[in-house]
């Protein structure tokens, strides 16, 4: 029986170094940094209504089969993470209206859904849910928060 759970660790263990591979080819530190360029100013504003506009209109002026269009993806990806903090928070708190993203349609889970299953169907985006992670999307916040634009809003 070890040896069988040996052999199969042995087996896994290329697949899971491939899957990382395959993730760290994609989100690489510049396109990390081209999000963080784009997108800072918009997300130190606070304000869920721009954030949710520039992302509308980066996936709007973004062709489908571009590249760049992960950049869309990575902001929509933490402003879901957002989004998901301040339900939790109005959950938590008992008050709906606490919720900054309430009543903004584009920020709400399910249509974040549907937007990263059009992408994954789109040739060539396949990997992009399955590749980002909460790590990937923490220091992406923290890089944001680094920047002038947040240090010159959080004053």
């Amino acid at each position: 029986m070890k040896k069988i759970l040996f052999t199969l660790s042995l087996l896994v263990l290329p697949l899971t170094a491939q899957a990382q591979d395959k993730a760290d080819n994609h989100y690489t530190p510049e396109l990390i940094k081209a999000v963080v360029d784009r997108f800072a100013p918009v997300f130190c504003t606070g304000k869920p209504e721009i954030m949710v506009d520039a992302i509308r209109r980066c996936y709007l002026t973004t062709p489908a089969k571009d590249q760049k269009r992960l950049e869309c993806f990575l902001a929509d990806s933490l402003l879901d993470q957002l989004s998901f903090q301040g339900r939790m928070k109005a959950d938590e708190l008992g008050i709906p209206e606490a919720n900054p993203f309430a009543g903004l349609e584009f920020a709400t889970a399910e249509a974040y859904g549907l937007r990263t299953r059009a992408l994954e169907m789109t040739s060539g985006f396949e990997y992009a849910r399955t590749d980002i992670t909460g790590d990937m999307l923490q220091k992406l916040s923290e890089l944001m928060h680094q920047t002038s634009y947040c240090k010159k809003n959080e004053k």
